[in-house]
């Protein structure tokens, strides 16, 4: 006797496994959201490379980059990430 396969109908990006439809709740339930860095941010000012002028890396966006994994901090004041199409 064969065993039934599910196709997957569609994969939540970041899950390794494939979700079915008869398994689409039981993993969505398990999908968590990454957790909120433990660190404690302050504003900081930064100078842009780009024009030289001093801009500031505030707290929620120092986390919200945490949370993304993203290390660096921005070179680029937001007006010129505007200017160059980057934003």
């Amino acid at each position: 006797m064969r065993a039934l396969t599910l196709t997957p109908l569609w994969t939540v990006r970041g899950f390794n496994a494939p979700i079915t439809q008869m398994s689409t709740c039981l993993q969505l339930s398990r999908c968590r959201l990454p957790a909120m860095s433990s660190i404690q941010h302050a504003d900081i000012q930064l100078r842009c490379t780009c024009c030289g002028d001093s801009f500031v890396y505030s707290a929620g966006e120092q986390e919200l980059h945490a949370v993304r994994g993203v290390a660096r901090e921005p070179r680029v004041c937001p007006s010129c990430r505007k200017l160059l199409g980057r934003d």
